[in-house]
């Protein structure tokens, strides 16, 4: 592997034996100025497609970082039986860098993720406590329980999706047609760039993958019957993007379902409707 520029002392670019470039990192190997050859038992992990801004985020994340964020991703692989996009490992880094220098200035995010994630994400939620412990063992720093929810949506949205061929080609389309749903419902306009779409788009595709209970969990068949009850518009809009789905997708909503995407439906809207 021949060295082309060091972008840190544990990071270079470098071409391979087809003369492609690709980031390589390894202990020590950008101590030596390029051009060079480093030998491939020196190098624990290469990254193909790396921009130039991916690059001036790597020359600014410590060794020890991109190794927690290498050993997660091998983990959460491992424990989730999923493949990861090529920019995980990239992506993770980087937030663990900027979560540790939250945490140094004692600045917190506070971002009400988690409880949702529990129920629907128990899994991935389970390796992203084990992620907070490698995290400490590599860094020293102990971060907040709001990582956790974070580090979960990392998992979530760099899993390579295995869909049938027309689920894969439509999502973006149904999903677009499920906002309409709920702006023609509400008669509102939504924010595509807003945290709260993105954290709909994210359990959106969560339910096409059907991995919920087909039974209502009996703590929330309660919350169900309230929600129903106290918010009918919501219930009905649910009701809608249900139909949508059944004819789209051939995929029925069972109440705990039904349950989640009011509440997202809820939390995507409600700013928005309380201002109008």
């Amino acid at each position: 592997m021949k060295v082309i520029r060091n972008i840190n002392n544990n990071v270079c670019l470098c071409e391979d034996s087809s003369g492609k470039q690709v980031v390589a990192f390894g202990s020590g190997i950008g101590f030596v100025k390029p051009p060079h050859d480093v030998p491939l038992s020196k190098i624990d992990r290469t990254f193909y497609d790396i921009d130039k801004t991916d690059l001036s985020i790597l020359k600014n994340i410590p060794a020890e970082i991109m190794e927690a964020s290498i050993e997660i991703i091998d983990m959460a692989q491992q424990e989730l039986k999923v493949t990861m996009i090529s920019s995980a490992i990239l992506s993770l880094a980087d937030h663990i860098n900027f979560a540790i220098q939250r945490k140094a200035s004692n600045t917190s995010l506070n971002m009400a993720v988690k409880q949702d994630l529990l129920h629907l994400y128990a899994r991935q939620v389970e390796a992203a406590k084990k992620a907070i412990n490698i995290i400490y063992k590599k860094t020293g720093y102990l971060l907040p329980e709001e990582e956790i929810g974070l580090i979960t949506l990392h998992f979530i949205n760099s899993s390579v999706k295995e869909e049938n061929g027309s689920t894969a080609q439509n999502s973006e389309a149904i999903i677009e047609q499920c906002v309409k749903i709920i702006e023609k419902t509400y008669d509102i306009s939504i924010d595509k760039n807003s945290f709260n779409y993105s954290r709909f788009v994210t359990h959106m595709e969560y339910l096409f993958q059907r991995n919920i209970s087909n039974q209502i969990d009996s703590r929330n068949k309660g919350m169900f019957d309230a929600i129903k009850n106290e918010y009918p518009l919501n219930y009905d809009c649910a009701l809608q993007i249900n139909g949508y789905l059944k004819y789209a997708l051939n995929l029925d909503l069972n109440e705990e379902e039904l349950l989640y995407l009011m509440l997202h439906i809820n939390r995507l809207c409600s700013r928005i409707h309380l201002n109008k």
